[in-house]
């Protein structure tokens, strides 16, 4: 049975976006969309993607013509930020960062978006970021030392990787 996500509404309160997932019994095959909703009734939903990578965080842009989310498309090493034209196109990859992209907010001006990325302490930038992570990967062992609580949030361990703000 498929399952409809929470209801983005457009600035103009004229459109609405959601996602709905399509449950399978191997998780790999399990395919998640983002489905565009008239609001006025003038128009059946539509589809706006198509890939079985998820998609997060959908916002409309301040001029309701184009949409941000956060998902990882073929090439993509981790979750990257794209933009989509709601009058047609494809989505375009707006970030390259390799720590990952989620979250987005548009400015109000509409020419620029603020997104989150979990980044290494002691990093000064995007190559830092990741020469770290390839030391870890590359490391034998896998230990982690916690010196402050908490240590566990839901279901996964958590990190030294620390959220940052980016525009």
């Amino acid at each position: 049975m498929k399952r409809v996500g929470a209801l983005e509404v457009s600035p103009d309160c004229k459109w609405g976006v959601t996602s709905v997932v399509e449950p399978a019994y191997d998780a790999a095959k399990t395919a998640s969309d983002l489905w565009l909703v008239s609001l006025e009734g003038s128009a059946p939903p539509r589809r706006l993607t198509s890939t079985l990578a998820p998609e997060s965080g959908a916002v409309f842009s301040p001029d309701s013509k184009r949409l941000a989310f956060a998902t990882k498309r073929e090439g993509d090493a981790t979750t990257q930020i794209y933009i989509l034209p709601l009058d047609g196109g494809e989505a375009m990859r707006a970030t390259s960062i390799s720590t990952g992209a989620s979250d987005p907010q548009w400015r109000p001006d509409g020419k620029a978006i603020l997104f989150e990325s979990r980044v290494y302490p002691g990093a000064r930038n995007d190559e830092d970021n990741r020469k770290i992570a390839v030391e870890r990967k590359e490391r034998k062992y896998n230990l982690r030392v916690f010196d402050s609580f908490p240590i566990r949030y839901w279901d996964h361990w958590l990190d030294d990787l620390r959220p940052h703000v980016f525009v």
